[in-house]
C-alpha cells in the first residue's frame, strides 16, 4: 500500500536578491531567507579570524565562517559572526539555542559514554554503529544530533572493539554489524565430502510448500545487518534498494514474483521522509508493472513495517537534517534493533502456515537422518 506524505515538494526558481551587508545583487535558488549574504560576506568571519559570538550556555571558541542575523525570521536583527555548527542550527530552527555544542574531551565524560554505549550494544546486539548512536542520543543527554556527535560514537565504539577503552570494557566483533560491506564466499566449495553431506550444507526451504512467498526490502544496507538473524531463521529472500531503486533491481524482483503462481508479500523497512516514501511508492509501481508482464494473475501485496506514520509518535529521535518538518521525519535506524527484529518475525509468523511448517521441519529431520547414514558410510 502506498504511503502519502504530508510535506509537499516545492520547486524554487532562481531569483535575484541583494546582500544584506553591502547591497551587491546576486542570484540564489529562491529559498533564501531575510539574512541572505553574498559570497564575500559569507567568508568574512573566517577571513578576519573572528570567533563565534554565541556565549550561552558557555562561550563558543570556534572560528566564525558566516555573518548571520540573530534570528532568521527577523530581517532587522543585527549581524553576528557564527561558527558552522551554530549557523547550521540557526538556519534549521531559527535560533542558535542554549544547548552546549562542544566535543566531549574529559576522561570522565568519555568513560560515561563508553559505559552507556557498551550497555546499549550488549542489550541490542547485533546492531549498526548508527543504531547505537540513535539509542545513545535518544535515551541519554550525553550527546547531541550534530555530525561531530556521530563521529564521537564511531570513535568510541572502535576503541572498545580494539580493547583500548580506559574503562576496560570491550565490544565483541559480532555485536556490531556492517550491512554496507560483505565477505563473499565461493559457492559449491566444501572441505571434504563430509562437509557436503553434513547439516551445514542442507537446510530445507520452509517456503517451498507454503501458500505464499515473502520478500524483505530495506532502504539501506545497515538495516539488513540488524535483521540478518531473522532473515536466516526464516529463510527469507531479501534485498537492499538504496533509495530510489534501479529499473534492473525492480525487473529482477518482478521476474521472481511472476515466475511463481503463489501470492508474494513484500515487506519493507525505510525512512519516513519525502525521499524514502517516494522511493517506496516508485518500487511498488515498477514491480507491479514488471510482474504483470510475466504473469498477470500473480497477486503482489506491499507492506511497510517501519517507519509508518503511526509509528512516528513512538520514535524518540527525529532527523534534523531532512528538508521539511523534522517532527514528521525519522530514520528507520531510530527504532530499537530488537524491535525491528520483533516486528519482522511477528509478521512472518502471521504469513506462515504452521501445519505446513511443521511438516517441512519433519521432512528436514528425515533428510538429515539419510545424510547421517551417508556420512557414516563415507567415514567408514
Amino acid at each position: 500500500m502506498k504511503v502519502e506524505y504530508e510535506i509537499p515538494l516545492k520547486k524554487h526558481a532562481m531569483r535575484t536578491t541583494k546582500c544584506r551587508v553591502c547591497g551587491t545583487p546576486f542570484e540564489y535558488n529562491g529559498r533564501g531567507r531575510p539574512g541572505t549574504l553574498c559570497a564575500t560576506h559569507k567568508q568574512q568571519g573566517a577571513d578576519h579570524g573572528v570567533t563565534c559570538s554565541v556565549t550561552e550556555p558557555g562561550p563558543c571558541t570556534r572560528p566564525a565562517i558566516v555573518l548571520y542575523p540573530g534570528k532568521v525570521t527577523d530581517p532587522d536583527a543585527p549581524y553576528r559572526p557564527l561558527c558552522k555548527v551554530h549557523q547550521t542550527r540557526l538556519s534549521r530552527t531559527g535560533s542558535v539555542g542554549t544547548k552546549a555544542i562542544r566535543k566531549v574531551s574529559t576522561p570522565e565524560e568519555l568513560a560515561v559514554i563508553d559505559r552507556a554505549l557498551w550497555d546499549i550494544c550488549r542489550r541490542q546486539q547485533p546492531l549498526s554503529v548508527r543504531a547505537a548512536y540513535y539509542r545513545l542520543e535518544s535515551t541519554t543527554r550525553l550527546i547531541g544530533k550534530e555530525d561531530e556527535d556521530y563521529n564521537l560514537v564511531q570513535r568510541r565504539i572502535l576503541i572498545m572493539r580494539r580493547g583500548l577503552s580506559p574503562t576496560g570494557l570491550a565490544i565483541p566483533g559480532h555485536w556490531i554489524t556492517d550491512g554496507t560491506r560483505s565477505l563473499l564466499h565461493p559457492h559449491g566449495v566444501f572441505g571434504d565430502l563430509g562437509d557436503f553431506l553434513g547439516e551445514r550444507a542442507y537446510k530445507r526451504d520452509i517456503w517451498t510448500d507454503q501458500p505464499s512467498v515473502v520478500v524483505v526490502l530495506t532502504e539501506k544496507d545497515a538495516i539488513t545487518g540488524t535483521l540478518q538473524t531473522v532473515i536466516d531463521q526464516y529463510h527469507l529472500r531479501y534485498g537492499v534498494h538504496r533509495g530510489q531503486s534501479s529499473e534492473s533491481f525492480c525487473w529482477r524482483l518482478g521476474q521472481y514474483a511472476g515466475g511463481d503462481d503463489r501470492p508474494l508479500h513484500i515487506l519493507q523497512f525505510g525512512d519516513h521522509d519525502k525521499a524514502g516514501i517516494d522511493a517506496w511508492n516508485s518500487i511498488q509501481d515498477k514491480v507491479t508493472r514488471f510482474t504483470r508482464d510475466v504473469n498477470p494473475e500473480v497477486e503482489v501485496t506491499y507492506e511497510r513495517l517501519a517507519i509508518t506514520p503511526e509509528q512516528l509518535a513512538t520514535v524518540q529521535t527525529r532527523d534534523p537534517k531532512v528538508k521539511g518538518d523534522p517532527e514528521r521525519c525519522a530514520e528507520v535506524d531510530a527504532i530499537e534493533p530488537t524491535e525491528l527484529r520483533r516486528m519482522l518475525a511477528a509478521r512472518v509468523d502471521e504469513l506462515l502456515d504452521p501445519d505446513i511448517l511443521e511438516q517441512t521441519r519433519e521432512q528436514e529431520a528425515d533428510d538429515l537422518g539419510v545424510l547421517d547414514e551417508l556420512i557414516e558410510q563415507y567415514e567408514a
